[in-house]
Formats: structure tokens, C-alpha cells, sequence
């Protein structure tokens, strides 16, 4: 439900003049909540300075909705990097898992980090899944052919980072 509103958010930007414009409403609808209590009010009497901070409340949380948008959006709270990749490599159980891969991560990726081991089929191969980044992304084709003569043509997949639910090819 909420996605459509994170990935409108992050993909555009605020002007002064919309975020001006937001004020303003926020504004007019203080005045017209003041007024209405006001109205409704009158008979019992109200205070003059609870109908100001009536009239200035909605503003004051725009304001500080704006500022805190403002934030997430310098400091990029939020986004996702697309050059980060999650690798998931099946190996036969007589490879060492630890530094099989070494020379080829060190030719193609930037940094990785081994995040998971399982056993698979029966115990005779390692599925290792990787949190890796690639240097250049023309070269992902080259950089799993290379991997598919290591491991001796098994499986080997590459897609994005799951989202913390666990998404994609977890």
C-alpha cells in the first residue's frame, strides 16, 4: 500500500512553490478549524491565543513534515542502490568456499561479502549467496561466464538486494 507512496517520493522533488503552496493550505485550513470553533464556541466563550495556536497548528506540522523530507531526501534515507547485487553460486563440496572465488571477485566486483551457506542436495554442494557490488556492468556477462567455469557450469544467479522482507531471490 505504501510502496507507491516511497517510490513517488524518492524519484521526484518538491519545489519551493509547491512546498510554499502546501503552507498556504495548511494555513487556510487552520483558519477555518479556528473559525469553526469559534462559531460553535461562541456561547461558552474562547480563548483568544488557543484560536491563534488552532490557526497555526496545522502550518507548524507541515512545516516540520517538509523539514523532515527535506532530511531523508540530502541525506538519500531510503534509496536503493542499484549497483548492489545479491550472487548466489552453487558449488561442488570439494571446493574450499572461502577463496574458490578470490581472483575473480577481485577482477570484477568492488567489494563482497559472503552472507550465506546452505547445503543443497544432500549434502554434496554449498550454495553460497554473496552481497556484492560489480565495478562495471557492461562486464556482469564475463564476470559469470568466468564463475560458470569455476563451479563447473552449476547454478549461478544475480539480481538485486532483497528489501528487509526478504524479496528477490531469497
Amino acid at each position: 500500500m505504501f510502496e507507491s507512496i516511497f517510490t513517488s517520493t524518492s524519484e521526484n522533488t518538491i519545489s519551493i512553490s509547491q512546498s510554499m503552496l502546501g503552507i498556504l493550505v495548511a494555513v487556510v485550513i487552520g483558519l477555518v478549524i479556528a473559525f469553526v470553533y469559534t462559531l460553535v464556541s461562541k456561547k461558552d466563550g474562547y480563548n483568544k491565543s488557543f484560536i491563534i495556536g488552532l490557526a497555526l497548528l496545522p502550518a507548524i506540522v507541515a512545516a516540520v513534515i517538509l523539514l523532515v523530507f527535506v532530511v531523508l531526501s540530502v541525506t538519500g534515507f531510503g534509496t536503493r542502490d542499484a549497483h548492489r547485487k545479491q550472487l548466489r553460486i552453487t558449488i561442488p563440496e570439494n571446493l574450499n568456499y572461502m577463496v574458490v572465488f578470490d581472483d575473480i571477485f577481485d577482477k570484477y566486483l568492488s567489494e563482497n561479502v559472503l552472507r550465506k551457506v546452505k547445503t543443497t542436495n544432500m549434502g554434496t554442494m554449498f550454495e553460497l549467496t554473496y552481497e556484492c557490488r560489480i565495478k562495471d556492468e557492461s562486464e556482469q556477462k564475463q564476470f559469470i561466464d568466468e564463475l560458470r567455469v569455476r563451479n563447473g557450469n552449476l547454478n549461478i544467479t544475480m539480481g538485486m538486494m532483497p528489501d528487509s522482507d526478504g524479496g528477490y531471490l531469497n
